[in-house]
């Protein structure tokens, strides 16, 4: 059956046909985009058929405006002022997924279009989309309606007669932590982020921490990050429930995000902290120390120059925790054993 063309004045028929597990077509202020709803599985995976796109690359959500950002997704003070200063507009941003809204998805890629029929569409079905842009993969973006018509006839249920207003799509930029990334270049560029960041003052920039859990240390894990929110930015990793899990899944991805310079340190917990360092501590250019009081903290810090932080909920109480975070950040590493370390890292590295 051939796709269905409506003018702009008949969106609601677009609407319906999103709402009845379809995918469709309409315009943006960037290139044109192809959407289905975001709580319809059975229409994410046509669409992923559809575009010939690896199923392992996420698609980006939609909204109508920031309080639904919100409800999704993790917003700090200095992330909902980068929403403000440039939504509406070409920019999607990835944040930490705060529920989980596709599996797998654990963080998302979110933007609020400036594009007044885009909007009514959104706030009128009431819920995310998730949208791409209206190519087979790896071909250009389109943006004229007749030419993603021929491209997609058949395919697609439906699409709005009505051209995107540009060629390039929106910039797309983690800002999970700082530094921000850039992963797709756009109208709006790092520069321009960062511009906006400035006016926060230096003085209130916070320290960043990669924490994460397996089922045995969720409770302490979560109380650290309530304990010290006003404090430190925190990258959680997870577990976020009770639900028997492994934890070298959670040690792995705490141990990458400090390799790569996104925390300052990072903090693991399980019942006994032993599994967790042992597996952080695969990860290249990782020194995990299992502390289990503040003294061992402080030195790991001091002589050791220790990244990351391994604890056991069974012999860690939450004050102690405290203590022992405390403890780590009041001391700074100790030059005169630099030897030391560049010993380990260079046995580390050798072929």
């Amino acid at each position: 059956m051939d796709t269905k063309i409506y003018q702009e004045k008949e969106y609601k028929k677009i609407i319906a046909d999103l709402n009845n597990g379809q995918v469709v077509g309409f315009p943006t202020e960037t290139v044109y985009g192809l959407a289905v709803v975001s709580d319809n599985l059975d229409a994410l995976e046509k669409l992923y058929q559809i575009k010939g796109r690896d199923e392992n690359k996420p698609i980006s959500l939609m909204v109508s405006d920031i309080t639904t950002i919100k409800k999704i997704a993790k917003v700090n003070k200095w992330q909902e002022k980068i929403l403000k200063e440039f939504m509406p507009g070409p920019l999607t941003v990835i944040l930490k997924s705060k529920k989980i809204i596709i599996p797998n998805y654990i963080t998302l890629g979110i933007r609020i279009p400036k594009h007044d029929l885009i909007l009514k569409i959104l706030q009128t079905i009431n819920k995310p989309l998730l949208v791409t842009s209206a190519n087979l993969s790896n071909s250009p973006s389109l943006n004229k309606y007749i030419d993603v018509y021929k491209t997609f006839n058949g395919k697609i249920a439906s699409l709005i007669a009505l051209d995107a207003n540009n060629s390039l799509a929106s910039s797309v930029i983690d800002i999970t932590s700082r530094p921000i990334k850039v992963l797709r270049k756009g109208l709006i560029s790092e520069e321009d982020i960062n511009k906006c960041l400035k006016k926060e003052g230096k003085q209130k920039m916070k320290k960043i921490i990669a924490i994460g859990c397996d089922h045995g240390g969720l409770e302490l894990k979560n109380s650290i990050i309530k304990h010290y929110k006003n404090k430190y930015e925190f990258i959680d990793v997870g577990t976020y429930d009770t639900t028997s899990c492994d934890y070298p899944d959670y040690a792995f991805k705490v141990g990458e995000i400090v390799n790569q310079n996104k925390a300052n340190f990072g903090i693991l917990i399980c019942k006994s902290g032993i599994g967790m360092s042992i597996a952080a501590n695969k990860v290249p250019n990782i020194r995990c120390a299992l502390v289990c009081n503040a003294k061992n903290a402080m030195l790991a810090h001091k002589h050791n120059n220790a990244n990351v932080l391994a604890m056991g909920s069974n012999d860690v109480s939450k004050n102690i925790a405290y203590k022992i975070i405390d403890s780590y950040e009041s001391v700074e590493f100790e030059e005169r054993h630099s030897l030391r370390i560049s010993k380990i890292s260079a046995y580390e590295k050798r072929k």
